[in-house]
This record gives structure tokens, C-alpha cells and sequence, in this order.
């Protein structure tokens, strides 16, 4: 059987996190002699901002919380190295592996915000957004907010904010009995997302079993094909508990109960569970929380602290009856109005982000690497309401009309603009003598993207992957995927149908894998038995790589990422 060339990923600053000590030049050292000895070529290195400093962090220096720990530990490793990117080329070039920089255009700014009204936002938020302030992003958005991703405009009544609420609504994702009764539920409220207080308020409550008007999607479970997680099917029977003779004027409003023991049936997802209306039954426009959060989790604490709204994940299910005690469960909340603009993200149809962007190309061939992969997949574009964004001014008015743009025409033109930073992109590759990759995403290039992969992607932006590939803009392909079993995604015919457009044109394709989703070992024998791929990218380093204080590295034994190694060239 041929040779497998092996490739590691390494996204640097998750390996400064994953540890409670600055990582040096001799870790960096130790790290490529380790990948060298078990057979790697290969190395990919994450840029985020290394020729400037980084990105801007939340960093406290006195901070105990393993929050704040991970935050110091990334900032005072890129202060100690300068620039991660140009100590790892060196290393990588003086044990013989080549290097390419992965540059992910959108990852700059993760949605990872502290709520409005605590310390942390004060103390350590660069730019405000509903119910939050943003805490981690590259200079150049603190510099430019007004370029981010926006969100279409006049669609929400001028009054949302200030409409008294009456009349909350609790659904739940079936028509089953439920135990939850009117002295169990409890209201509490919030002006800036804060350390939300109970009201001794009155209410009726009424409990109907009513029609479900359309599915409700179940982020939980992988989606394959035209199947759909679903938790409610559009005709089923569910159960409603509404609460009314309410009279709230506070932005942010939180049901939960005082239910601590017994088994929870009140189920849902956290953007279909509650509703809210005025006096007059007008709905009143809002963004979700049930208390979980990528970002942040440990924080959480409704009582003590506050939520995560709008975080792209509404469609994981929870629990209303859930214990309450940590703060973190057992509820649902609510604050008016939706983000202008998605946290870190820019707008590709920006020309001051286009030029931006490219200087950021320029930046990374200039610390010597051998080669660029590009990624639109990113932590940036976190919402709940994916397709309600992408309506900067500059798009719009390239539509045929700008009063009422249609969603083709968005895409159309975004998708244009992103071609044309990657024909930029790949010009200056090629005067520099490197090489260019694409990552081109197994589970979202399709009819039918999995709800769970939609946060990770800007919405309304046609990804010209043909194009791309037809005009010859990369050197090789990356087969990416996340949602989908290893066994899934080679039957798949969509991911079949990028594969075999990429070796018509003669294209190498590399198999991109994370080390904890599989049967690795023999998902490396399989690739390395089918042609149609010309390499393996072990996804991510921090996943299987320790860092030791001492300044040397070690593979966890807790994987088989060393048999797997093994059996690229066995």
C-alpha cells in the first residue's frame, strides 16, 4: 500500500490555553522534533494577527478563575514569542517539515462577550453588542466596527424596545403532561444582563394543547441526507403554559421554576420555547438564552452574573424544570431586539476589508512559510438567526432593488467578493513562490447544511467552490467536515461530487480529521487505501500534543494519534 504523507494542524493559541504556563521557543522547538520522529511532513499553523500581537484578550494578571487563567496564558505567550507564525517557521524549516499558515479571513472577533452590566464588560469589553459587550477580536474590528457582517434593517417595530410585555408564552416540544404548576414558575428580570432579580409578580397562567405550525429542528445528533433531527414536526400536538396579566418594561426577562428535585419533562429548544407579546398581542421581537454558551460557560450564573444570548446555539435543547441552582439551567430568557452585527466578522463586500485582508496574505508570506490554506469556517459568526445578516450598505445598493433585496442577490454579490479576494490572494501567493489550499467544507457545501454547522459560516454568501476550483485558484484541496460520521461522509454523494470535480482538474485532495471523532487508525488506513486523496491532516494539535513546564512535548497516551501516525507509512 503507498505511503500516506501525514499533516498535523496545530490552532496555536487553543495549545497556549490547553496549559498554566507561557509557551516558549523551546516548546515550539520540541513540539516540531516530536512531529518529525512520528513521521509528519507537514505542519499547519493558525494566524490570528501573530505579525501584530494577536488579538486583543480579556487578560488579567491576577485572576485565579481558569477563565482568565487560559486568557493570560495565550497573551503572555504571544508577548514572549512575538510572533508565534515566524518561531514556527523556523523551527518546523531547521527539523526539515514544511509549514503553511491557516488564515481564516472571518475569525476576528469569537463570540465571546461578557454581559452588559458586569465587571468584566467594564473593565475588559472593546465593542458593545446586545445584552453583552465583545471581549476577544483583532485590532483592526476594534478600529472598524462598522464593517462587520450587519444585519438587515426595518424589519423590527420602532417600539420593540419599549412595548410593555403582557403575556409570555412557554411551549413545549409535546403535547405529555407536564408537572410544572402556577406557584412553581417564577419571573425574573434584567436591564443589563446582569444579576437578575425575582418580581413578586401577579399572573394567570392557562395550559392548552395546541398545532404545531412548523418543525422544530434538534441541534443534537448528527443530520445526514435529507433527514432532520427534529424535536417537533410541524401538525403535532404541543403544549403551551402562558402566563398573562404581565406588565414588564425590562429589556430582559427569565422564566424558570422552583422545581429542585423530580424528573424535568418541560423540553425545548431555547429559540422556540418562549414567546412574548404586548398588550395588544403583537409579538415583540427577541434573542434567547437556556443558559448554555461556548464561551464563557463557567461564568454563567443568572443570579450572580448573567446569560449568553443569541449565541448560534438556540436550537440545543434543555430543560425549563430543570434544578435552577447553578444559574446556569432550568430557565429561559429573553432580551429585546437582535444584533446590528454579527460579533467579529467583516464584510467581504467591504473594499477597506478586501485591502485589509490581503495586507494580512502579505504579513503571513513574509515570515518564510511555504504555503496558505484559506478558511471561510469560523467562531465568528455566531447566531442564532444566521440568515438575517449579510445587509451591509455596499451590498445592498448592488442589488437590483435595494428597498426589498432578494437573498440570491445578496449571496451573489458577497460570493463575488470573496472569489476576488481569493484571485488577489492567490496572485500574491504565486509571486511569492508559496502555495495556496482551500478548505472546502464536507457538511455545509451541500442542499441540506446541518443546523449544528450553520453558526460557523456567514449565511447569504454563496460559496463559489466550482469557480475556485475551475480558475485554478488553489494548489490542493482540503476535504473538511465536523457534523458527519467518517463513515457518512465517504458514502455521501455530495462530498463525492466535490471530490470527483477536484481530480477531474487534476487537483490533490487532503483528508482533514479531528483525532477524537473516530476509529482513527483505520480511518488513516482507509484514506491511505483510496486514491483519491493525497494526504492526511491529524485536526488539532492541542488535541493530542502536552506541553510540559520543562519546555518539551509529548503525545497524551489517551489516543491512538501514534498507532494512527504509524499507519500512514507502516
Amino acid at each position: 500500500m503507498r505511503p500516506l504523507p501525514l499533516e498535523v494542524l496545530c490552532d496555536f493559541p487553543d495549545d497556549a490555553d490547553h496549559v498554566t504556563f507561557p509557551i516558549t521557543r523551546r516548546h515550539v522547538d520540541s513540539f516540531m522534533a516530536l512531529l518529525v520522529a512520528h513521521g509528519v511532513r507537514r505542519v499547519g499553523w493558525s494566524y490570528y494577527a501573530d505579525e501584530r500581537g494577536g488579538q486583543l484578550y480579556p487578560y488579567d494578571p491576577d485572576s485565579t478563575h481558569p477563565v482568565f487563567v487560559r486568557y493570560r496564558n495565550i497573551v503572555d505567550t504571544y508577548r514572549l514569542l512575538g510572533s508565534p507564525l515566524r518561531i514556527a517557521v523556523d523551527a518546523a524549516h531547521r527539523h526539515g517539515l514544511e509549514i503553511y499558515a491557516c488564515y481564516k479571513p472571518y475569525e476576528t472577533g469569537p463570540g465571546a462577550p461578557f454581559p452588559t452590566g458586569s465587571a468584566e464588560a467594564r473593565r475588559f469589553g472593546l465593542i458593545p453588542k446586545l445584552t453583552a459587550s465583545i471581549s476577544q477580536c483583532d485590532p483592526f474590528v476594534v478600529e472598524h466596527p462598522e464593517l462587520r457582517i450587519a444585519r438587515r434593517s426595518g424589519d423590527i417595530p420602532a417600539d420593540n424596545d419599549t412595548r410593555p410585555i403582557a403575556t409570555i408564552k412557554l411551549i413545549k416540544h409535546d403535547d405529555a403532561p407536564t408537572r410544572i404548576r402556577r406557584e412553581h414558575l417564577q419571573v425574573w428580570v434584567c436591564d443589563d444582563n446582569h444579576r437578575y432579580e425575582r418580581l413578586d409578580v401577579p399572573f394567570e397562567l392557562t395550559e392548552r394543547v395546541e398545532t404545531a405550525d412548523h418543525d422544530v429542528e434538534n441541534m443534537v445528533g448528527n443530520i445526514y441526507h435529507n433527514q432532520t433531527a427534529l424535536l417537533t414536526r410541524r401538525g403535532d400536538s404541543v403544549r403551551t403554559l402562558t402566563l398573562s396579566g404581565l406588565n414588564l418594561t425590562q429589556p430582559c426577562v427569565l422564566v424558570t421554576t422552583g422545581l429542585e428535585r423530580g424528573e424535568p419533562d418541560f423540553r425545548n429548544t431555547a429559540v422556540e420555547m418562549m414567546r412574548v407579546f404586548d398588550h395588544r398581542d403583537r409579538p415583540i421581537v427577541g434573542v434567547f438564552s437556556n443558559g448554555g454558551s461556548i464561551y464563557h460557560s463557567r461564568l454563567v450564573d443568572f443570579r450572580r452574573w448573567g446569560l449568553m444570548f443569541d449565541t448560534g446555539y438556540g436550537c440545543m435543547p434543555g430543560f425549563l424544570d430543570e434544578p435552577n441552582a447553578s444559574g446556569q439551567t432550568g430557565l429561559i430568557a429573553f432580551a429585546r431586539g437582535r444584533s446590528a452585527a454579527l460579533d467579529g466578522a467583516l464584510c467581504e463586500t467591504e473594499p477597506q476589508v478586501r485591502r485589509f485582508w490581503l495586507d494580512q496574505v502579505r504579513d503571513i508570506l513574509a515570515t518564510g512559510v511555504d504555503g496558505i490554506d484559506l478558511r471561510v469556517e469560523n467562531h465568528s459568526t455566531h447566531t442564532d438567526f444566521p440568515h438575517e445578516y449579510g445587509f451591509n450598505r455596499v451590498v445592498v445598493e448592488q442589488t437590483s432593488d435595494p428597498a426589498d433585496p432578494s437573498l440570491d442577490e445578496i449571496a451573489r454579490i458577497r460570493g463575488e467578493a470573496y472569489t476576488q479576494f481569493l484571485r488577489e490572494t492567490r496572485k500574491q501567493v504565486l509571486d511569492a513562490g508559496r502555495r495556496m489550499r482551500i478548505n472546502l467544507q464536507m457538511d455545509y457545501l451541500r442542499p441540506d447544511p446541518p443546523l449544528s454547522r450553520l453558526l460557523a459560516y456567514p449565511a447569504n454568501l454563496d460559496l463559489q467552490w466550482r469557480t475556485w476550483v475551475d480558475e485554478g485558484l488553489m494548489d490542493e484541496a482540503i476535504f473538511r467536515f465536523v457534523n458527519f460520521t467518517f463513515e457518512q461522509i465517504l458514502d455521501d454523494p455530495h462530498p463525492r461530487a466535490i471530490v470527483d470535480h477536484c481530480r477531474r482538474r487534476g487537483l490533490p485532495i487532503a483528508f482533514n480529521r479531528y483525532p477524537t471523532h473516530g476509529d482513527l487508525v483505520n480511518e488513516v488506513r482507509t484514506i491511505r487505501a483510496d486514491e483519491r486523496f493525497a494526504s492526511f491532516i491529524i485536526y488539532e494539535t492541542c488535541c493530542f500534543v502536552t506541553f510540559r513546564e520543562d519546555g518539551t512535548c509529548e503525545l497524551r497516551p489517551d489516543f491512538d494519534v501514534p498507532q494512527a501516525m504509524a499507519a500512514c507509512d507502516d
